[in-house]
């Protein structure tokens, strides 16, 4: 695509964001001549920062298919604050709670689009027209397209992009919005892009994963963790993360979530060949580890917790030692020895059963 472009030098370009992302990466120099429009899913702030800095202008585009594509603009001259915009002509838009009532300004509501470009339905759906395609409120014979996206809107009228509401997951009785994290992420400076997504590979075991594009090697991960619990409340601090080069695309050019869960692999840093030859309880303990962690190869000098363990996780856990070593451990009172690493939980759980011999 570099190529193509340098030959044919367009004055105007449109692309989703994870595109011209990938074009940065590839070492593409922009142009200044070149208005860029930048559409399909969010923009992240340091591809913004990036276009800013080597293209002649920046759009922000947004709107569904249902709508003829794009309902909302904005030109993008700093990065720090990127907007969905404002409507463009013959497009109206409603901001609503679960109840369908307009919500106040700066908070956060689902975006309702009407006007001449919403589309007449899907062909042969009507269980789906009946729930996507509504009646326009004060509008006779208006239509408006319920979009699943969370926007808020500020005192200028202009709109910010919060989240899909598909993308609000409830983990361990919380709601969490993922995209709020991510853009907490992203805003790091060693963090080229983050995308957040909930892993359940293990019974009883969902669990935060962050994918991070960086350079910086992953003692990071320990740094973004705190620099997020003092932003954000601790259930919504991803436990797994991994590093990507980039993440994997749909057809349509979007982030491919689905995808990124399913392929996910812990950082090497977390996982790492046996080096030494382990005892028999130390390999009960981590074949119980690795029975509800979503982590194949586990190792030993680790902790639990690290490993993407959480306290719901770690009660059915001690049950299982308990029942393993015939032991009667509170599952409370112990969770300490699963913030000790592999080989020392291991060590202790030898202890308490009476395998080994405490000197001193």
């Amino acid at each position: 695509m570099i190529p193509l472009i340098a030959d044919y030098r367009p004055t105007l370009m449109q692309a989703t964001p994870s595109f011209w992302h990938g074009l940065l990466m590839a070492g593409w120099r922009g142009d200044p001549e070149l208005c860029v429009l930048a559409g399909g899913e969010a923009l992240p702030t340091k591809v913004a920062e990036e276009l800013l800095r080597c293209c002649g202008s920046l759009w922000n585009l947004y709107g569904p298919t249902e709508t003829t594509i794009w309902s909302l603009k904005s030109q993008i001259t700093q990065a720090e604050n990127i907007t969905l915009g404002a409507p463009i002509a013959n497009t109206r838009i409603y901001i609503l709670d679960n109840e369908g009532h307009p919500v106040p300004q700066g908070v956060d509501g689902e975006l309702y689009i009407a006007g001449d470009g919403v589309a007449q339905g899907y062909d042969g759906q009507p269980e789906l027209n009946a729930q996507f395609f509504l009646s326009e409120p004060g509008v006779p014979g208006g239509r408006m397209f319920r979009t699943g996206d969370l926007v808020r809107s500020d005192a200028q009228g202009q709109l910010f992009f919060v989240g899909r509401k598909d993308s609000q997951i409830k983990l361990r009785g919380y709601r969490i919005e993922l995209g709020e994290i991510e853009r907490t992420l992203a805003r790091h400076p060693h963090v080229d892009a983050a995308v957040v997504a909930c892993i359940e590979r293990a019974p009883l075991h969902k669990a935060l994963a962050a994918f991070i594009i960086t350079s910086e090697p992953p003692s990071l991960f320990e740094q973004l963790k705190n620099e997020l619990r003092q932003q954000l409340p601790d259930y919504m601090v991803p436990t797994l993360w991994q590093r990507v080069a980039d993440f994997p695309n749909t057809d349509n050019g979007k982030i491919d979530r689905k995808r990124l869960a399913e392929n996910f692999v812990a950082d090497s840093s977390l996982v790492s060949p046996q080096t030494q030859a382990l005892s028999d309880t130390e390999q009960m303990l981590l074949a119980l580890w690795m029975r509800y962690l979503p982590i194949k190869n586990v190792d030993p000098e680790c902790d639990f917790f690290r490993l993407g363990g959480h306290s719901l996780l770690a009660v059915t856990l001690v049950a299982e030692i308990n029942r393993t070593f015939s032991l009667r451990l509170d599952p409370e009172g112990h969770f300490p020895l699963l913030h000790t690493t592999g080989t020392e939980c291991a060590y202790c759980t030898a202890i308490y059963h009476g395998r080994c011999r405490v000197s001193g």
